[in-house]
């Protein structure tokens, strides 16, 4: 047989590869060549659910949960983890409760971080001493 790349011959009838430059003597499968689907980049509405708007009624007591007195700010936390992670909830009530909860938790720690800071203060202590001794 003779190489088609390099030319050499090989004694062996049976080979499959060139012993020198290792091509294939046998000839390749052709490959198919098929065209792109033709739907590519069209998108299917018709087995979409539409989500049912939330209404501003549900949006302004969403969010005035917690201004009840005493137990509102409780109701207000318990709601947003359930409107986070709870199953029969609207995407946008979804994501609006993770980004209070997100926002809440910030301005927790930064609360705590000033208040922390205001009463480690040298002025305070001081204040604090003549008030009361």
């Amino acid at each position: 047989m003779e190489c088609k790349v390099c030319g050499r011959h090989t004694d062996s009838e049976s080979a499959n590869f060139c012993e020198y430059c290792g091509t294939s003597y046998r000839e390749a499968p052709k490959q198919e060549y098929r065209l792109p689907n033709e739907n590519y980049g069209i998108i299917n509405h018709e087995n979409r659910e539409v989500e049912e708007p939330i209404s501003f009624g549900n949006w302004l007591g969403s969010m005035l949960l917690m201004f009840i007195p005493f137990v509102g700010f409780f109701v207000y936390l318990f709601m947003l983890l359930k409107w986070s992670f709870g199953g029969n909830v609207a995407q946008t009530k979804k994501n609006w409760a993770r980004a209070q909860l997100i926002i809440s938790l910030f301005f927790t720690i930064m609360i705590f971080y000033s208040l922390a800071s205001v009463l480690h203060s040298p002025e305070f202590r001081q204040v604090y001493n003549t008030l009361y001794q």
